[in-house]
């Protein structure tokens, strides 16, 4: 594995490593969820590259090259999908983010890179 991008999160001060499995990433500290400090989980991807759409289970997702992430003001995880040219959230819990409703778990496009 090698790391790509790093974020902390202001809930926990649990670090987000983005550590390119080419097609997953890696690890998370939702809340809700017991973590121990070292160990990895996977957040998004299946490991197989692709774009699965919008609104799906986010472990259920294709990804085709996550470049980076960050955690917005809400703790949603946001994901550079740098090979499908978009930006991509996942929930962190069930409300309204960027102008729709999102489910806590899936994995939602909120922006499209214009190259």
């Amino acid at each position: 594995m090698r790391p790509k991008s790093l974020a902390i999160t202001a809930a926990t001060g649990l670090p987000l490593i983005l550590a390119l499995l080419m097609q997953a990433v890696a690890p998370t500290a939702n809340a809700a969820a017991v973590h121990t400090p070292g160990d990895i989980y996977a957040v998004a991807g299946t490991g197989t590259a692709g774009y699965s759409g919008s609104g799906v289970l986010a472990t259920k997702s294709e990804l085709d090259y996550p470049y980076g992430i960050a955690v917005d003001h809400a703790g949603n995880l946001v994901v550079a999908d740098y090979s499908n040219n978009r930006v991509q959230v996942i929930a962190e819990s069930t409300g309204a983010y960027y102008g729709r409703p999102m489910t806590a778990g899936h994995i939602y496009k909120i922006g499209r890179a214009h190259v």
